[in-house]
């Protein structure tokens, strides 16, 4: 994946150095979530923006998995 987004950037002009993206999987790799009803999913849709929300802010780009 980070060959292919190398190549893609090379040929749009970007040749800077740029930071690799961060490989997301909410909740992390060992976790998985049962969403009942509509309170827990509003939870868990806040706890990943939030999640997501930091690595945008440190200027990275995020591919979900």
């Amino acid at each position: 994946m980070d060959a292919i987004l190398k190549e893609v950037n090379r040929q749009q002009g970007n040749d800077k150095a740029e930071e690799p993206p961060v490989h997301y999987k909410p909740g992390g790799n060992n976790k998985f979530f049962i969403i009942s009803n509509q309170q827990e999913l509003d939870k868990y849709l806040t706890e990943v923006r939030s999640e997501m929300e930091k690595i945008l802010k440190e200027n990275k780009k995020i591919i979900l998995e």
